[in-house]
């Protein structure tokens, strides 16, 4: 009697003089239960039509929808009978508590009391059958939808399975053989041209779609190649028809699958996303399943469907979990047409979801979804991809990518060439700027970098340009752009938003999750960061600056999250002085905005000065630029392969460039040795890195002595820059070591030192005049002597503790 609902509607009809029901309702009833063969399922239905609480409240309703008016006896007593028919019973205090919710039901059920017999009658009222009934047909017309569906979703999974018979059956046979990626990448293009309607259901349905094929790729194999396949594999789609930047995804896009190009930032741990989250009951043992959206907070039942108890827990074991990744992915610099890049939050589920890094170009499938969300009582809706597939589009080339002819043309450069190869490439970096040829053998050097070992673990050439400005500097930089492997060009605090190390945002979707966004030196490991400007980064960015230079680490202490990031980036930087144009009667270091502590950590430093004399070659140089424009030896396409391929040299020294290395660094280090600060063994690893540097940019696997000297003459030139003292004409190694020339550094350390002295006779400080007199004595110019004593005082080592009485800090 309980398994068919329309078994029990003639029951109905026998009582419609005493419900008040008409038989029209009772043939209404008849055609929409029809497809209703559960009772359960009918007792969900009633639960919603009537806005009860849990489904065994629906159970006494059931009773007067089949059986009529009835006496609160015979009310239980046909309950307790349905009950024992049901395929999980519910309890007898469950029971009670129903029945006490449909007598306190004055809107749905009417009480009639026989004052003859003294016994209460309890019927459902005609606007409660009227409501049923509505709930019915609405179901019904659901019912009706959903087996669309399904013939839709049948008709182009055939679809599917043909297309994956007649053009990629080879595909994933090797695919569930050989590879470890659990899905299979279909190209839209192919698609298209064979099954025009399929690739279009693909990019305007891709949630039907996609699911279509992923279950036509599971009978495919099953049933066609007979495999038998263990866990879950998808079809991912690849080489679409709308190709975006995310600053192009607009409205019309929303639930769109589109393609969209551009740069990692931020990325997320991965975590586990329910699918379909299993909870069950701790107290009748019940299970529940509950869909769950990315989006969105975990769906929890509040209730046992089956007793009411509040009792639930999550069933992780039960349950249907995924890897899942959010990252942020904003426009690639190299596609800005001007302004700060637009930025879009994606998230990747599935086999896909942790490959992503920070500094990645990848190239996204992804359905454009909507994300609704309140700020400042305001509604905002964000758009937001949920991708489909991800492919790595990293600039860092690697010598595997390049093919055999361009293989064949990069060595045949060697040949061509010789030994004065790294002059010609150099002469191909910015062909449009005259001169700077050892300013572009320098960026040579860096793009390719020395060999790390052990002993010289890190293989970065670091190239800071300081100097007049209009010299060609930015666009030295914009030409190393183009042409090396890997770079990320950035300007003054960093155009990512986060400036040139890390830092750490919240998730705007999770709230409670935070995400490792990288800065300019992440976004560029395993390449070149190009810094414009330098002298206009924030102190904070300035100190973690030092310690990703040298160690190549960036640490990250925030929000709890206690991290150090492990980066693979060479700096190439520029500075602008001080007053704008360079001062010859000034160091270097005074005229720079930061301390030579950052300054020494570059392997190479040139200044780039306005050197124009009337009569020069430079204006007839640019003038046939900018007619004819400029190419160089080498095009900038072959160029960036050749970086390619020597970056991936490891050239050794041979006997005689180890002598003449260590020969030659010793003659360096007699000829700047400035008292006791000489050049160190940082400063020779230095030199073995420019070493290695040319022979790959000769494309030799052996660094000979022809490397070596080229190596002494271009690291020599950088310190005669950078050491030069203009007040005594002399090349001065204090001047990059602590940014003093020594005659400075030893009035310093003397000042000091009678400051030590002097403090036990002047308990209240040392008198100003008493330490400028004590040191004019002693031979130093007394304009000397107070640019000291002021030196030290701005540096926080003496302090003035009364008027003109001074005291060393510390």
């Amino acid at each position: 009697m309980l398994t068919k609902v329309t078994d029990v509607t003639g029951e109905i009809s026998e009582n419609k003089d005493n419900s008040g029901v008409t038989n029209e309702m009772y043939r209404n009833v008849t055609e929409v239960t029809e497809k209703y063969r559960n009772v359960i399922e009918f007792l969900n239905l009633i639960q919603k039509a009537f806005n009860l609480q849990r489904t065994v409240e629906a159970l006494p309703y059931y009773v007067l929808w089949t059986n009529g008016r009835l006496s609160l006896t015979k009310l239980k007593e046909i309950m307790e009978e349905y009950n024992s028919h049901l395929p999980k019973p519910y309890t007898h205090s469950s029971l009670k508590v129903a029945l006490s919710v449909l007598r306190r039901d004055k809107t749905n059920v009417l009480e009639v009391k026989d004052k003859e017999l003294g016994i209460t009658y309890y019927e459902l009222k005609p606007e409660a059958v009227e409501e049923i009934l509505n709930v019915l047909q609405v179901e019904a017309k659901l019912r009706e939808l959903e087996e669309a569906k399904a013939k839709d979703h049948e008709d182009l999974v055939n679809l599917a399975r043909e297309f994956f018979r007649e053009f990629y059956r080879d595909r994933i046979a090797e695919a569930l053989t050989g590879s470890r990626d659990r899905f299979i990448v279909v190209d839209w293009m192919e698609l298209n041209a064979v099954l025009p309607q399929l690739a279009e259901a693909v990019v305007e349905r891709p949630v039907v779609a996609i699911k279509a094929f992923n279950d036509a790729l599971r009978r495919f194999v099953e049933e066609d190649l007979m495999v038998e396949v263990r866990g879950e594999w998808s079809v991912h789609f690849t080489n679409l028809r709308d190709k975006l930047k995310p600053e192009d995804v607009r409205a019309e896009h929303v639930g769109k699958l589109v393609e969209i190009k551009g740069l990692v930032t931020g990325v997320s741990n991965v975590r586990s996303f329910y699918r379909k989250a299993v909870f069950v009951c701790l107290d009748c043992g019940a299970r529940m399943a509950r869909l769950q959206q990315p989006l969105k907070p975990l769906v929890r039942p509040k209730r046992c469907e089956a007793c009411g108890s509040r009792n639930v827990e999550l069933l992780e074991e039960e349950s249907d979990k995924l890897d899942f990744q959010f990252f942020k992915v904003q426009d690639s610099p190299e596609d800005l047409s001007g302004g700060e890049p637009s930025e879009r939050l994606a998230y990747v589920i599935g086999p896909q979801a942790g490959i992503l890094k920070g500094g990645m170009r990848v190239r996204l499938s992804a359905i454009v979804r909507e994300r609704v969300y309140k700020k400042d009582d305001l509604p905002v809706y964000e758009r937001v991809l949920e991708v489909n597939h991800v492919e790595v589009l990293d600039k860092a080339m690697s010598v595997e990518e390049l093919s055999e002819e361009d293989l064949r043309r990069v060595r045949e450069l060697a040949r061509v060439h010789g030994d004065k190869l790294p002059f010609v490439v150099a002469s191909s970096i910015a062909p449009n700027l005259y001169g700077l040829e050892r300013e572009k053998l320098g960026a040579a050097v860096s793009i390719v970098g020395g060999v790390p070992t052990q002993a010289k673990p890190r293989g970065h050439i670091h190239l800071l340009l300081v100097g007049d400005p209009g010299c060609g500097k930015t666009e030295l930089l914009g030409a190393v752009e183009r042409v090396a492997p890997k770079a990320i060009f950035t300007s003054g605090p960093g155009s990512s938003g986060v400036g040139l190390t890390a830092t750490v945002k919240r998730n705007e979707v999770s709230k409670g999750d935070w995400m490792i966004v990288g800065g300019a030196l992440v976004l560029a490991s395993g390449g070149v960061c190009l810094i414009d400007e330098l002298e206009k980064m924030k102190e904070d960015e300035r100190k973690a600056l030092h310690t990703a230079m040298e160690q190549q680490l960036i640490p990250i202490n925030k929000a709890g999250i206690n991290v150090v990031l492990k980066i693979d980036t060479t700096i190439m930087a520029t500075a602008n002085p001080k007053g704008g144009k360079f001062d010859r009667d000034k160091t270097v270091i005074e005229q720079i905005d930061f301390p030579p502590t950052l300054l020494n950590r570059f392997d190479l430093a040139f200044v780039v000065l306005d050197d124009y004399q009337e009569g020069d070659d430079v204006l007839d140089y640019v003038m046939e630029v900018n007619d004819a424009g400029a190419a160089g030896p080498i095009p900038e396409d072959l160029l960036r392969k050749f970086f390619v391929y020597a970056r991936s040299l490891r050239p050794r020294f041979s006997e005689e460039a180890k002598e003449a290395i260590k020969a030659g660094f010793k003659e360096l280090r007699k000829k700047y040795k400035s008292g006791k600060i000489a050049l160190n063994l940082r400063y020779f690893n230095g030199l073995m890195r420019i070493a290695e540097a040319f022979a790959k940019l000769r494309l030799s696997e052996t660094v000979e002595p022809v490397d070596v000297e080229r190596a002494v003459n271009l690291f020599e030139s950088s310190i005669r820059m950078i050491a030069y003292d203009p007040e005594t004409d002399q090349y001065d190694l204090a001047i990059l070591e602590v940014g003093v020339p020594s005659d400075v550094l030893d009035l310093q350390e003397r000042v000091i030192g009678f400051l030590r002295e002097a403090s036990s006779w002047f308990p209240n400080g040392v008198p100003w005049g008493t330490v400028v007199d004590a040191m004019v004595e002693k031979g130093y110019p007394k304009e000397k002597v107070v640019q000291v004593l002021r030196d030290l005082m701005t540096h926080g080592r003496v302090a003035e503790v009364e008027a003109n009485r001074l005291k060393l800090v510390g």
